[in-house]
């Protein structure tokens, strides 16, 4: 449908490709990597090494690139013990391609290979951190492997709801746009704790949406509800508790 890739080129990806920083500025020793995705896509991500057994692999959402999430990375550096590492869909930054659903679940699945293949992190040892958009591609990759857990950051259900959500004045805007990123479908699926964490006060994608996919998820999980949080200020909100909690859900709540 031409709505379609309208849609997905400029309603639900909107990439950057400037990096505004990288991890070295803020005094955090990193590895700049370069990878091979699929149809010969080279992408750019950051590897921070603790030399722990559990990595962090953060899946961002729709806007900027991976240096536009320093602060929150540099948060998550000095407030857990995890390796981390976070990348660039194909269109972002400076990984090469053009961006489109299927592609930013290829080149997340390259990402898992690259730290199998070349740190020797077994899929049983990732978090998956998924924030907006990226916590549908972080949902699709579960589906594929079997994470140690999962973690999801103001959630939504699905584009086609979403695209109603934001064009109400546009009656049955949501059928001109196929079924993409659909979380509410493939959600049960997983099979790995999920902690899902909202805002109250989001008005980008409202908490009514991650808590439909908290109900609907029926293996081991977890909600927290950030009371007067917005949509890019969960982690503000909710302070040292924010960190606590992921590395209190992930010890209480791990694979054996």
């Amino acid at each position: 449908m031409l709505f379609d890739n309208i849609a997905e080129k400029y309603f639900i990806f909107k990439p950057h490709n400037e990096l505004i920083g990288t991890p070295k500025d803020l005094g955090i020793d990193f590895e700049d990597i370069y990878f091979a995705s699929t149809s010969n896509v080279i992408l750019n991500g950051w590897f921070i090494n603790n030399n722990y057994e559990q990595t962090i692999v953060w899946l961002h959402g729709n806007g900027g690139n991976i240096s536009h999430r320093l602060n929150s990375l540099k948060n998550l550096y000095e407030n857990t013990k995890y390796n981390i590492f976070i990348f660039d869909y194909r269109g972002y930054g400076k990984s090469n391609g053009d961006v489109s659903e299927s592609g930013a679940y290829q080149d997340s699945l390259s990402a898992i290979t690259l730290l199998n293949k070349t740190y020797l992190i077994d899929t049983d040892k990732i978090i998956l951190f998924g924030r907006s958009l990226g916590c549908s591609i972080a949902c699709e990759i579960a589906t594929k492997i079997k994470p140690l857990a999962l973690i999801l950051e103001s959630a939504f259900t699905s584009a086609r709801k979403m695209a109603k959500l934001k064009f109400p004045f546009l009656p049955g805007v949501e059928n001109l746009i196929s079924d993409k990123f659909n979380t509410y479908k493939k959600i049960n699926q997983i099979n790995c704790p999920i902690l899902f964490v909202h805002g109250t006060m989001d008005t980008t994608i409202p908490i009514e949406m991650g808590v439909e996919l908290y109900e609907k998820y029926q293996n081991t999980k977890e909600f927290i509800e950030a009371r007067n949080a917005g949509h890019n200020n969960v982690e503000e909100v909710l302070g040292i508790k924010y960190f606590e909690q992921i590395e209190s859900f992930v010890n209480n709540h791990s694979l054996s």
